[in-house]
């Protein structure tokens, strides 16, 4: 199967919402998230998390091509993150910060 066929086929086995709510941010460990479709649309969400269909577009395109957001990076509520590793079971980012010279290096590593 194709990374979109698998989610196609999984968007109607269980709710999602309660998915988000209790396993996600329910945890502890996640303070916000949501579950979307390949296509952008959102199936469940957190209160208070107000990512874009664009966004959650460009990050299910970059779970089925990992490497195609490498040298890209990913836009995450409006702020640029930084791929440091893709592979096809996860993708690692930093958010992006202002950049300063290290150790008075006249350029930015």
């Amino acid at each position: 199967h194709s990374c979109g066929e698998m989610l196609k086929s999984r968007r109607g086995e269980m709710s999602w919402q309660s998915y988000v709510d209790d396993q996600m941010v329910g945890t502890g460990h996640v303070s916000k998230g949501c579950i979307t479709g390949l296509d952008g649309t959102i199936w469940a969400i957190s209160p208070g998390f107000s990512i874009s269909p664009q966004e959650c577009a460009d990050i299910a395109r970059a779970a089925c091509s990992p490497s195609s957001v490498l040298g890209s990076g990913l836009m995450i509520l409006g702020v640029k993150y930084m791929v440091l590793r893709a592979d096809e079971g996860s993708i690692y980012c930093r958010k992006v910060s202002k950049c300063r010279p290290l150790d008075g290096l006249a350029r930015c590593v």
